[in-house]
């Protein structure tokens, strides 16, 4: 599947899952809690979840100020950080990184209120629906050919991908083989070129 269109889908997929299963509702037992949803993304060496959460109880109580994570996130998602209510359409963000060998992620966030009470969240998101892959090696594009004229026969090896490298051997009826690799300076889908030429 194109991986542009994969990450389209994997979007809007990780969007319900996240919906469905990545946030925590309040219980009569835990009236102080944090609010998460994650969005997962394919990148080119993993994935991705951006986390947002919000605080319920911080319109009648004050603010929850995040005091643990347990996951290492990048923005504004950090310890120390005072959670928004839903309602003033303020989210707080952090995005987590993760091999493509992890299946799910999953993040708990405890928080404390200015009363004194003490709760936490926990969200679990997958992989964009499908999965994620890793990233296709290059492959060299290359081109072979000659021609021959009074003097002997010249035979040539192109490669269009500075990119991946190739060996070219030339392997004459007459004489040794003789190999080259083509290394171009150019900028990439420029031809770089091997040439030899042995008498007819």
């Amino acid at each position: 599947m194109n991986r542009t269109l994969k990450r389209v889908l994997g979007l809007a997929g990780s969007a319900v899952l996240g919906l469905a299963g990545a946030v925590t509702f309040a219980s009569a037992a835990q009236a102080h809690h944090v609010e998460i949803t994650g969005y997962s993304e394919c990148t080119d060496d993993g994935w991705t979840v951006t986390w947002e959460a919000t605080d319920w109880n911080s319109q009648n109580l004050g603010a929850g100020v995040v005091t643990a994570l347990s996951a290492e996130l990048e923005g504004d998602l950090q310890v120390g950080a005072e959670l928004p209510h839903p309602s003033t359409g303020n989210v707080v963000t952090g995005t987590q990184t993760l091999s493509l060998d992890e299946a799910t992620a999953e993040l708990k966030i405890d928080a404390e209120w200015p009363n004194g009470q003490k709760g936490s969240g926990t969200g679990v998101v997958s992989q964009p629906e499908g999965g994620c892959e890793a990233p296709e090696e290059p492959t060299p594009e290359v081109e072979a050919g000659g021609y021959s004229d009074c003097f002997g026969v010249f035979v040539y090896g192109d490669n269009f991908n500075p990119e991946a490298l190739a060996e070219f051997t030339f392997d004459p009826s007459n004489g040794d083989a003789v190999s080259y690799t083509p290394r171009s300076t150019r900028a990439p889908g420029s031809t770089s070129s091997s040439t030899t030429r042995r008498p007819a």
